[in-house]
């Protein structure tokens, strides 16, 4: 087990993610393995345990028997910095990653960035915000490259919700925490409702909103240049 020569009962780890990029599945996932909650990004009480959601209360899929948070999320570098500042023990890093293009086109549409608004001169606004998704997008991946060789994974958003491939990426989640993959009885499919919720919007004109996003950030970052940061050729 990762943490057996550390010698921690109960290991925590840190999810690390561009927003909109399946951290709240990650985090669904080990708290329905470990039976233990996850945090949400730091100080934001309106990201609170998985478990403890609407849907989950009515689905019962997720029960918790140890009160100790296994998971960390982060969306910012900072966060990562401030918790481990506070630790005395070692932790792990799990790093989500979604292709640049959906992730932050996605932020864009759900923050209202790619509304029309002649009066809040939202073309300025939207420049600022998509500098900063990318920078912040840039310094998580230096933030894996740079994290102890031997406590980090990488996960793809992408294979996770492949049929083909996420029982792959759940296997490689619950080794590296340690986890049992028979510690639950409920379908994936139905576990995977819990984890996607945060990915479903209600935008009546978001596929619209959508294609324009994608084309102004794909002029920025590709899938092909994150392939490039990740392997130090850039």
């Amino acid at each position: 087990m990762l943490f057996d020569n550390l010698k921690l009962t109960h290991p925590s780890f840190h999810i690390v993610s561009a927003p909109r990029s399946g951290n709240h599945l990650v985090r669904t996932i080990f708290e329905a393995y470990s039976h233990r909650p996850t945090e949400g990004c730091l100080g934001i009480k309106s990201d609170p345990p998985i478990h403890s959601r609407k849907l989950n209360l009515e689905k019962k899929l997720i029960t918790i028997s140890d009160t100790r948070p296994i998971a960390f999320k982060a969306h910012r570098v900072r966060e990562v910095f401030l918790r481990e500042k506070n630790w005395d023990e070692a932790s792990g890093l799990i790093f989500v990653l979604r292709d640049p293009v959906s992730a932050i086109s996605s932020q864009l549409v759900r923050s209202g960035m790619m509304n029309n608004n002649p009066l809040k001169n939202m073309t300025r606004k939207r420049r600022l915000f998509l500098q900063d998704a990318v920078e912040n997008y840039i310094s998580l991946i230096n933030l894996y490259k740079l994290w102890k060789e031997n406590n980090k994974i990488l996960v793809r958003f992408e294979d996770l919700i492949s049929v083909e491939k996420q029982d792959s990426q759940i296997d490689l989640l619950l080794d590296f925490a340690g986890l049992d993959r028979r510690a639950i009885q409920s379908p994936i499919e139905e576990l995977f409702s819990l984890g996607q919720e945060s990915q479903l919007d209600k935008l009546k004109d978001r596929p619209r909103k959508q294609s324009k996003a994608k084309e102004q950030v794909s002029s920025i970052i590709t899938y092909a240049d994150v392939e490039k940061l990740l392997l130090g050729h850039m």
